[in-house]
This record gives structure tokens, C-alpha cells and sequence, in this order.
């Protein structure tokens, strides 16, 4: 998926549904590093669930504005025009989009300009570069970025200093790629290049996660409080090289920073992990894998005697050959999980008060970009939308019943993989209908769905009555759902018109529980009956031969309680259904397809299984009118063609 600028049309909205929460400022980010993401989730949760924030922040972030700069043309062609749009004393959150390209400007950001963000596009990830050196303009002053404005943001940007690497010989060589002066900043995968000096990590705290800085000498500097999440470290070059110069100056300073769950890697060897610019330095590396280009000493050797009583560096949990303490200078502090706990949380930088997750790419035509509710988000869009529009889900449970009415195409609900993310609602035909039943109804084309559960939680109906309850109805063109599962009892998926993509599902129900006339292909996707009685998975409603819909189930599996399940039955005259590749457990009816009520539709149904196998897929016992279909008939039902996919289907996005 692209992103918004001025050449990408995509709109992103983020939907967040969980309880209001304070974050934690005490729990520490897990040794285990698959969990360190759903650490960050839970204490840096959105907005819309948080108390305990800044209330400036929280105004600022009520009305975001949003410009977009492209060098190639566009609103604004430099950041420092679209900055110098940006009134002094903003109080409101100012999203700067940045189209892919090389932007070659010094920018500083004022101190009178909060709640500035700069975003790119992951893909295609924007520079920021100057050839800016400390003889031109002073060491600090240098960088190619300089922030000195409170609550920064920025995210998927690339920071460059292009002047050419210190020689030994030419003063005044440091060339900083940014500089941090600002207090409360957030980093998330941003990139910075350069060698002596690369980041000026100054004043402030301040959070940067999935990140990659690269230098030489002392390439992390200052006097900030900072915490460096899943970031590389990368130190290029000869001679001495050095990640960290904290500039502590006092024990009763409390600035200093940590790397957890970070990589150092780099050319040669010898590599130190910081040294002792001033007399107080702080840095502490946590579960963080060392390679062998770390000097086995760890620490540069202070020049001052007197600072090896005054550094604090310490080691918790590395991994890698460049980790081993046997020959670490004696002032390396080998702390214990006590001391290791307070550089391990958010309490390390305030967060709790200050800190969101990465904004990502939000619409709301309302100025907003939270909401409580799917409906909210939808109500959003406008009506003959012609862009990407991303709902990204929060996990939880979704109680409301959402139509996605057919002037607004182009919609993803995206849940989070591995999360519970259910959508549900109560309807039954009796009270709607039974197609308005529906707890999710799709009228538009190019949707798309993934990583969700969608529920009708209305009891089993019982014979005779009006209690048919459907999970979701698909009206829309060009439909794809990915790992997503629908339950229900009865008529559970209304698989209605149009062409429909469905891997990796997840379908229950009784009776008919698929069914309508869509021409649709499910790829390895769980068909379980439940229940007792008559059952039947699907219902495909074809009326003549020249309907070019139909259902085909390809490496797919079918299982349920009990016994007697049909594959389908004519519900109307011409239903083409497909199974190939499938498991059938044996809970499958020998018969295999559902008696036809009219005689005359056993000459008009098409019922196909092509190699599919377990106990409920043998064909001594199916009703005379199965075709037993060959390779050659089988295999327009088993490509794209056969949905038209070429032309429409895409891969789910990353949540």
C-alpha cells in the first residue's frame, strides 16, 4: 500500500476501541524480544484510551492539520516552506507529509513550533541531507536537521550529512545529521547517516524505536535523557571508533541513554561503546546483541583518572561475541534487575505523560483521526471516495452492526494478526430481514478485510421460525478476505454478487451457512458444520446457464460435530459449486450433495470434486448427478480467471 502525498492517493484512518487506560511508567520492556511489541502496544497505547496525558498534547492532537510538501511540486516543494506555514505559538498537531525524494535544505524547526511531525512513506522512505560542517556553521549547529521544538515527531524519514568523512587533517570536520534540543520527541523507523557526530541527542527526552543510526566517532552525543528501542547501531570506518559520548556532567544529572533490545554491528573491529566526553556519562545497554566488532574492553579508557569513579556504564542481559565482560574495563557497572529496571521503563523519559505510537497515515474529513466505532470511521469517508482508505482495528470487541453502503469503495478493515478483533452484532431476519440481518454488509467494490472475526450471536434458530442471522453479506465487486472467521448458525456468510476472494477463512454455521450467487474462490479456508439436524454449508443460487457465478473450495477442509453433512443443496435451479484438493473428514454425508426437491434440477445442477480425499470424500454413495470432473475440466475453477483476479487482487496489508 502506498501513502498520501501528493502523488500517492491512499487514506489511512486508524480505529481505536479500547478501555481508558493510564500507561505504565514502571513495567520494564520484556527480555523476550517477540513480546517487546506487545509491551509497547499496551503502554503506549492511542490516544483515544489514554489518561495521564499532557493536556496540551491531548488539545494538539484533538484538530491535527496536514500539509504536504513534494520537491517535484505540490502544495509545498522545501520542508522550510511548509515549517515557515507553521504560526509560531501552534498549539495544534502540524503532520507534515513528505512525498518520496531527496530533499537537500537545512532545516531547523523553532522553538515556537510544537506538535510538528514529519512522515514518509515506508516504501519509499523521503531524505533529508546537507553537507553542513562545524568550520561552516559550528559543531551543533551543523546538523542537517535541527529540532528545538517540543513535542517532535517523526517517522519513516531518512536524515543525511553528506559532508565527506573527518581525515585527521581538515579542522572542524563533525558534520551532524540532526540534532534533538527539543523536549519529548519520538522517533520511529527513521534512518541517520554520517560519520563524527551523527546525532546530537541534546536535551529533552525523548524515544526511538525501529531505527538505524550509522557513524564513526562518538556518534551519539549530548546531554539527553533517551531510550533506544530494536534500534542498529552501525559504526563505519578506521581508526577509533566510538557509538556514545553522554555528556553527563553531575551525579544529580538525570540524563542518560539506554539501548534495549538493540544490534551493534559495523566494518573492522575495536569498537567502543561509549567514552567519557564529561565526567558523569550515563549509558546503560540492555538485552542488546553485541557482534564481534565491539572491543572487548566495552569502554574507551578515561583520560581522566578521577572518571572512573564518576561513569556509569552499564550492561544487562547482551547477547554476541562482542558481549562477554571478561575483559570489560573494571569501571563497567554488570548491573542486576533491580538497578536494570528503571532504564528498562517508561519512567525512564516521562513517558507515560507524552508518548504515542506512530501516527501513521490518518484522514478524518472532520480533522480528527480516532474513533470509537467501525460506523464513525465510515460516516468519515467521502461519499464517491476514490482512495485507499485503511480501518485499522484495535483488538477488542466491536458490538455494533456497520454497512458499507456502495458509494464508498476502496475500504480495508484491518485487525491485528494473532489478536482478537470481533466485530458483532445480534440481528435476525425477523427483526431486519434475512440478507439486512447481517452484522456486516459490504455494498462497495474493492474491499478488503483481514485478521478479523465477524459474529451474528443470535441463537440457533429453531425450525419454522424467522431466526436465520447472518455474520456478513458481500454485494460489493471485487471482495477479498484474508484470515478472516464468520460464525453464525444459519445462512452465516451471504456470499451475494460479484466476484470474492476468500484464504486462509474460517466459516461455521448449520444450515446453508454459504450462500447466494457470487462467483467466488476460497483457498484454504475451514468449513465447519455445527449443530444437529439437517446441515448444509452451501446454498449457491444460480438460475440459468449463463450466470457466470459459482462457488470453488480449493485446499480447503471441511469439519463439524456429528455426521451427515451435505456440500450443498439447489436452492435454486443452476447452482455450480467446486471442490477440489479438500479434506473431508467423515462427517461428511456419503451421499455427499442434498437430494433435489425438483427432479428436473438434477440436469441443471454442477456439482464438481476434483482429488479431494479423507473418509468423507469417497464417491461410491454420491447422488448420480456429482460430476466427477477432470483435469481439463477442472481447471478454469482453479486459477485467478475464474474470480477475474488479475485485474483486481492484491496481497492483505501489514497491520
Amino acid at each position: 500500500m502506498g501513502y498520501i502525498n501528493v502523488s500517492i492517493l491512499l487514506a489511512l484512518v486508524m480505529v481505536f476501541v479500547t478501555p481508558m487506560v493510564f500507561a505504565d511508567d514502571a513495567t520494564p520492556i520484556p527480555e523476550a524480544k517477540p513480546q517487546v511489541e506487545q509491551w509497547f502496544k499496551t503502554n503506549v497505547a492511542p490516544l483515544p484510551s489514554r489518561k495521564g496525558l499532557d493536556p496540551a498534547l491531548v488539545a494538539a492532537e484533538a484538530s491535527p492539520r496536514t500539509i504536504n510538501v513534494n520537491p517535484k511540486g505540490g502544495e509545498f516543494k522545501t520542508l522550510t516552506d511548509a515549517l515557515k506555514s507553521v504560526p509560531e505559538k501552534n498549539t495544534k498537531r502540524v503532520i507534515i507529509k513528505m512525498a518520496p525524494g531527496e530533499y537537500k535544505e537545512k532545516v531547523t524547526i523553532d522553538k515556537k513550533k510544537p506538535f510538528i511531525t514529519l512522515m514518509g512513506d515506508p516504501k519509499a522512505m523521503p531524505v533529508i541531507t546537507f553537507d553542513g560542517t562545524a568550520a561552516e556553521y559550528g559543531t551543533v549547529n551543523s546538523a542537517s536537521l535541527i529540532i528545538l521544538s517540543d513535542y517532535f515527531v517523526a517517522e519513516n524519514i531518512v536524515v543525511k550529512n553528506s559532508a565527506p568523512a573527518p581525515d585527521g587533517k581538515r579542522k572542524g570536520a563533525q558534520a551532524l545529521a540532526m540534532r534533538i534540543s527539543g523536549n519529548k520527541a519520538a522517533f520511529y523507523n527513521c534512518k541517520f547517516y554520517g560519520f563524527q557526530d551523527t546525532v546530537c541527542d541534546d536535551a529533552g527526552n525523548h524515544f526511538f524505536k525501529d531505527c538505524y543510526v550509522e557513524g564513526t566517532f562518538d556518534f551519539i552525543f549530548g546531554s539527553g535523557t533517551s531510550m533506544y528501542l530494536e534500534t542498529q547501531l552501525h559504526v563505519v570506518g578506521d581508526g577509533i571508533k566510538v557509538i556514545a559520548a553522554h555528556a553527563g556532567k553531575s551525579a544529580e544529572e538525570k540524563s542518560g541513554y539506554t539501548f534495549v533490545h538493540c544490534k551493534v554491528t559495523g566494518t573492522g573491529g575495536g569498537i567502543y561503546l561509549g567514552r567519557a566526553w564529561k565526567s558523569h556519562p550515563k549509558v546503560v545497554y540492555a538485552y542488546t546483541e553485541m557482534t564481534s566488532v565491539v572491543n572487548p574492553t566495552g569502554w574507551q579508557a578515561n583520560k581522566v583518572a578521577e572518571h572512573d569513579k564518576t561513569v556509569f556504564y552499564g550492561e544487562y542481559k547482551c547477547t554476541g561475541p562482542g558481549s562477554h565482560t571478561a575483559k570489560r574495563v573494571p569501571f563497567t557497572q554488570d548491573i542486576d534487575t533491580n538497578e536494570a529496571n528503571r532504564f528498562l521503563s517508561l519512567g525512564y523519559i516521562q513517558g507515560s505523560s507524552w508518548l504515542l505510537p506512530p501516527p501513521g497515515f490518518k484522514v478524518n474529513q472532520k480533522g480528527g483521526a480516532n474513533f470509537k466505532s467501525i460506523n464513525d470511521a465510515i460516516k468519515s469517508i467521502p461519499v464517491g471516495n476514490k482512495k485507499r482508505v485503511i480501518i485499522k482495528l484495535a483488538p477488542g470487541v466491536y458490538t455494533e452492526k456497520v454497512t458499507i453502503d456502495i458509494g464508498r469503495p476502496f475500504i480495508t478493515l484491518l485487525g491485528q494478526p494473532g489478536a482478537q478483533t470481533v466485530l458483532t452484532y445480534h440481528g435476525t431476519a425477523a427483526q431486519y430481514g434475512t440478507v439486512e440481518s447481517a452484522t456486516l454488509i459490504i455494498w462497495s467494490d474493492y474491499f478488503q478485510a483481514a485478521n478479523l472475526i465477524i459474529k451474528n450471536t443470535s441463537p440457533m434458530p429453531k425450525p419454522g421460525s424467522q431466526g436465520q442471522a447472518l455474520a456478513a453479506r458481500v454485494n460489493g465487486d471485487y471482495a477479498a478476505f484474508y484470515s478472516c472467521s464468520f460464525h453464525g448458525f444459519q445462512d452465516t456468510l451471504c456470499d451475494d454478487k460479484g466476484n470474492h476472494f476468500f484464504k486462509d477463512c474460517y466459516i461455521e454455521g448449520t444450515y446453508d451457512f454459504i450462500f447466494g450467487r457470487g462467483a467466488s474462490l476460497y483457498l484454504n479456508t475451514k468449513l465447519h458444520a455445527v449443530g444437529d439436524g439437517l446441515r448444509v454449508i452451501t446454498a449457491q443460487s444460480r438460475t440459468s446457464t449463463t450466470e457466470q457465478n459459482g462457488y470453488t473450495f480449493v485446499h480447503c477442509k471441511i469439519t463439524g460435530t456429528g455426521t451427515g453433512i451435505y456440500l450443498g443443496r439447489s436452492w435454486m435451479s443452476h447452482p455450480k459449486v467446486i471442490y477440489a484438493f479438500t479434506e473431508m473428514t467423515s462427517v461428511v454425508n456419503p451421499s455427499g450433495w442434498r437430494e433435489n426437491f425438483n427432479r428436473g434440477y438434477d440436469k441443471t445442477v454442477f456439482y464438481g470434486e476434483y482429488k479431494c480425499f479423507g473418509p468423507g470424500s469417497h464417491q461410491e454413495k454420491r447422488v448420480p448427478y456429482t460430476q466427477d470432473v477432470d483435469q481439463n475440466e477442472v481447471r478454469p475453477f482453479l486459477t485467478l480467471g475464474y474470480i477475474k483476479g488479475s485485474k483486481w487482487l492484491l496481497p492483505p496489508p501489514k497491520y
